[in-house]
Formats: structure tokens, C-alpha cells, sequence
């Protein structure tokens, strides 16, 4: 039977939860090894990007990236964050800040397959399509 990375993800979550540190490397050495020796190495990547997202699910984490035309400020980060923990009913946001210089102004915020375009060129789009 093909064990895939979300099952593999799952189960190291469940093995893990709850436990300290040391008992959580000795469950990784041991899923490691587990892996290797059913040949499943190659899912490794999958594994570690499935567990994040398990883990980030379960304790109610959400990770954003936000785009900009410039560095947001700590007081722009912080409502932004705050924004995004109300609509997401979150407990913790996890923001990454992107610049990118096509964006003239406004920000891009992208959650998961969601994105919320407050750019001034969406907004002019938008206003173009109404």
C-alpha cells in the first residue's frame, strides 16, 4: 500500500503532538528511518510542507504573504496582521512581506488560494469592470 505525504504528515503530527523536545527527535529519527526503509525519501519535501500545513490548521495559525510597492512599517504589519486574524478568525498570523516594484501602491494579500487585491491597480480594475 502507497502511504502518500498528507498520510505520512498526519501521522507525524499525531506521534508528535503533545510530546517534549527530546521526544519529538527521537520520533523524527525514527520516522526517518522508517521512510528510508520503505523508499519513500522522495516524498520528504511533501511531507515537511503537508505538516506544516497540518500543524499551522490545527493550532489555528494562518500564514500570509502580503505584497508592496515598499517595506511595510511594524505599524503597518501589525494591522495588517490584525486584519487578517478577524477575518480568518485566527489565533496567530504568520506574514511574510514581498516587495515588488510593479505594485504602485496598496498592498496584495494572498492566503492560501485566496487573495485580496487592494493594490491601486485592482481597485482600477475593479472600477473598469463596474
Amino acid at each position: 500500500m502507497k502511504v502518500s505525504a498528507k498520510q505520512y504528515a498526519s501521522t507525524l503530527y499525531e506521534l508528535t503532538n503533545g510530546k517534549n523536545n527530546s521526544e519529538i527527535d527521537d520520533i523524527i529519527i525514527k520516522f526517518v528511518a522508517y521512510m528510508k526503509k520503505t523508499g519513500d525519501m522522495k516524498k520528504s519535501q511533501d511531507v515537511v510542507n503537508q505538516f506544516g500545513n497540518i500543524y499551522n490548521q490545527k493550532n489555528n495559525i494562518i500564514e500570509a504573504s502580503v505584497m508592496s510597492a515598499r517595506k511595510l512599517t511594524n505599524n503597518e504589519q501589525i494591522k495588517i496582521q490584525s486584519f487578517i486574524k478577524d477575518k480568518y478568525k485566527a489565533d496567530n498570523v504568520i506574514m511574510n512581506n514581498t516587495v515588488r516594484k510593479d505594485i504602485k501602491g496598496g498592498i496584495i494579500i494572498k492566503v492560501g488560494d485566496e487573495v485580496l487585491d487592494g493594490s491601486v491597480a485592482g481597485r482600477l480594475n475593479k472600477l473598469k469592470m463596474s
